[in-house]
């Protein structure tokens, strides 16, 4: 993954995705009385989860370079982000059952995914 830059890049845009789906969900399930469609608000929170993403690599790099430890730094980012990886391909299942099931397997799915 560190020198293959391409699928690390993709799978990046694999978690905004995926962890901007799941906010949606999750916004439609605790507040129903929101008047945005679901595309309104996954398209918020993918804008969401992409800039703070953004800003935690910034930042980081930022620090990295005024401490001068900038290869400590790649290697924190790197963890982090392959972090942020695997949970994303860990909640595309349960977003899935989310998604398209109906109530008890949906409380199973959201419990699952809470922990």
């Amino acid at each position: 993954m560190v020198q293959n830059s391409l699928p690390s890049l993709l799978f990046n845009i694999f978690f905004v995705v995926t962890a901007g789906i799941y906010i949606a969900l999750s916004v439609q399930r605790i507040t129903p009385a929101i008047n945005f469609p679901f595309w309104q608000l996954f398209i918020y929170a993918v804008i969401l989860v992409g800039v703070v993403y953004l800003f935690k690599y910034g930042i980081l790099k930022f620090i990295g370079w005024v401490f001068k430890v900038t290869k400590l730094a790649d290697n924190y980012i790197f963890l982090i982000f392959l972090v942020n990886k695997i949970l994303a391909i860990l909640l595309l299942p349960l977003i899935i059952i989310i998604a398209l099931t109906g109530k008890p397997a949906n409380t199973i799915a959201w419990t699952l995914s809470g922990c």
